[in-house]
């Protein structure tokens, strides 16, 4: 059930006149429907002799933006966020749909090392959730926020804070430069929202602790159509985050570090995380056997880096044969809104993959294979700024959603406690 969609979890349901209306998630939908079928109004999927039929598997990755674009998106953007939410089943505290998000493959910015640059495109998206603020006399509004491991708080955009105080007046106080916020090697006062305190975040139905307050600025290279960033101190509660691109949602979990999904996914990859100076995390890598390259994971960058650092802890260099210079005029631009033109590339083109934090464990993990990538995966050479700013760390890149995304799974497990690790999974 958990396979099919929305509109079809809802076609089956409203066939069986069981309403829809009330249901804040699509795990309520599957539920709802499992039990009807359970008590034998199985309709439309009923065979002649009263059982379900069994529909084989089908393997395939959807996304918002594909041909059904938005049924997960728009499910419950009207419902109100329950008062007693209960966490869902199985292991998991919270379960809540991606939308995913893109660069718009023309956007064209003034490049602080050259002329104007166009923003190069990636096959990575930015996965986002939906959040709802809700005050004490029930009122909310909802905003979509990339979940973003290499941000530490909590950011929301001048337009979402001007959307929510529109919609109720004196919901969110803004207080001009009363912060200062720590991006791209660089730090800049930035203005404070805060609310009451009895004014609460909710992801997916459920409350979440968090401070009443969020850095408030414009970041130019998300994409239109989301209102902010939600980063480690949201997920840093969790002893089990998952980011699921097959079943497309966001799964957090407070207790068991390793729950079991129930499903046939296999581990292909795992390593140890490193906590940097900005507080943000690092995995070791592997590209094509090479390195290790102490990469930055960040689940909010559309597409994955290198510095020159990271180049030549591959034991490459500027005048290896395979790192290629780049002759379009393209860059790449960061939270600091500064845009910097790419100048070289390197083609990964066999598979990359963590390196284990224990050698000693016989475990077989192959990493992620780039198996059907017929061109490969580019990863751009620059000198980032944030990547500057993290040289005492040894950061030789950023591991973007290019390649996290041709994971199944990528779990993060211990990121409450002392040894947080990153799982690589596939079906």
């Amino acid at each position: 059930l958990r396979s099919m969609r929305v509109k079809e979890l809802k076609y089956e349901l409203e066939s069986l006149n069981i309403s829809t209306r009330d249901a804040l998630e699509k795990e309520e939908l599957v539920q709802r429907l499992f039990k009807a079928r359970m008590d034998g109004n199985v309709g439309a999927d009923e065979n002649n002799d009263g059982s379900v039929k069994r529909k084989k598997k089908k393997k395939r990755r959807t996304y918002d933006d594909d041909a059904d674009a938005g049924e997960s998106e728009n499910y419950n953007i009207d419902a109100k966020p329950s008062n007693n939410a209960v966490p869902t089943s199985g292991s998991w505290t919270i379960r809540t749909p991606f939308i995913y998000h893109e660069l718009e493959n023309s956007k064209s910015v003034a490049a602080q090392n050259a002329a104007d640059t166009y923003i190069r495109p990636s096959k990575g998206k930015y996965a986002a959730i939906k959040v709802q603020l809700k005050n004490h006399v029930h009122q909310f509004v909802q905003w979509t926020l990339l979940v973003d491991t290499a941000c530490s708080g909590l950011v929301l955009s001048p337009t979402a804070v001007a959307r929510a105080n529109d919609q109720y007046p004196d919901m969110i106080q803004l207080a001009s430069n009363a912060g200062t916020m720590t991006m791209a090697g660089s730090s800049q006062g930035a203005s404070v929202a805060s609310w009451r305190a009895g004014t609460k975040l909710y992801v997916g139905g459920v409350e979440i602790s968090h401070v009443n307050m969020a850095a408030c600025q414009d970041i130019g290279a998300l994409p239109s159509g989301l209102d902010g960033i939600i980063g480690l101190s949201f997920l840093d509660q969790f002893a089990c985050v998952d980011f699921d691109f097959v079943k497309n949602e966001l799964r957090l979990g407070e207790v068991d570090s390793m729950p079991n999904n129930n499903d046939d996914y296999e581990v292909v990859a795992q390593g140890s995380l490193s906590l940097t100076k900005l507080r943000i995390y690092t995995a070791d890598v592997t590209l094509d056997g090479r390195g290790p390259v102490k990469l930055l994971v960040d689940t909010g960058a559309a597409a994955s880096f290198l510095n020159w650092k990271g180049v030549s802890d591959m034991n490459l260099s500027s005048s290896s044969p395979q790192i290629e210079p780049i002759r379009e005029q393209i860059g790449a631009m960061g939270a600091d809104n500064m845009a910097l033109q790419l100048t070289h590339r390197y083609k990964l083109r066999r598979r990359w993959n963590l390196v284990a934090e224990n050698n000693a464990v016989g475990d077989f993990c192959p990493g992620i294979s780039l198996y059907g990538e017929n061109e490969g995966i580019n990863i751009d050479i620059c000198d980032l700024p944030v990547l500057e700013s993290l040289k005492g760390d040894g950061v030789g890149g950023i591991l973007g959603a290019d390649l996290l995304m041709m994971c199944d799974v990528v779990r993060f497990c211990g990121l409450n406690g002392g040894s947080p690790t990153m799982v690589l999974m596939k079906q």
